[in-house]
């Protein structure tokens, strides 16, 4: 079994950032820790091997073979960007990998910048129900599964101070 994580942290060139981030990896011995904006990092190197197969501005996909276990799995861990045109890019780009990977179990995990529901999103936010839409086919067409989420509902907040405030649940892993 593969013990992963996928975190958007922000600034991690800030030493607490970097204190939570070990602390997470020892405390939940993790295999596998996606770090949004593209960075990988393998915190039990000595459990698994790492092949980065592709790099682009939305994406990392690796391919991790288990030690212990003798297995592969794929991962793919995203930072969609925030306009649809740009998310239409990563979905079909999602949607080549999926075609391609066959029988190997693949997770795929990220900031992917659309919710899934509007009961995702608490706050006043513009039209998404097109942006929702076009998620919601991705993730059906690629043939991902939600994993359940531990931690805050909402994974974003505009940390507005006029009123306007808006939650959003952007982060997940399939």
């Amino acid at each position: 079994m593969l013990n992963a994580a996928v975190w958007n942290v922000r600034g991690l060139n800030r030493r607490d950032h970097q204190i939570a981030v070990r602390e997470l990896a020892m405390n939940s011995r993790l295999h596998f820790l996606g770090l949004l904006e593209t960075r990988v990092t393998l915190p039990n190197a000595a459990r698994v091997q790492n092949a980065i197969m592709d790099i682009v501005v939305q994406f990392v996909h690796c391919r991790i073979f288990i030690l212990s276990s003798h297995i592969y799995v794929l991962v793919t861990v995203s930072y969609a960007a925030n306009d649809v045109g740009s998310r239409q890019e990563l979905c079909q780009a999602l949607c080549n990998i999926s075609g391609s990977i066959g029988d190997e179990p693949w997770l795929v995990g990220g900031d992917f910048n659309a919710v899934r529901d509007l009961s995702e999103v608490c706050g006043t936010s513009g039209d998404i129900r097109l942006a929702m839409n076009e998620f919601n086919d991705c993730i059906l067409n690629i043939g991902l599964i939600a994993l359940p989420m531990r931690g805050e509902r909402f994974t974003w907040h505009n940390c507005s101070d006029d009123g306007r405030s808006l939650w959003k649940r952007l982060d997940r892993s399939s």
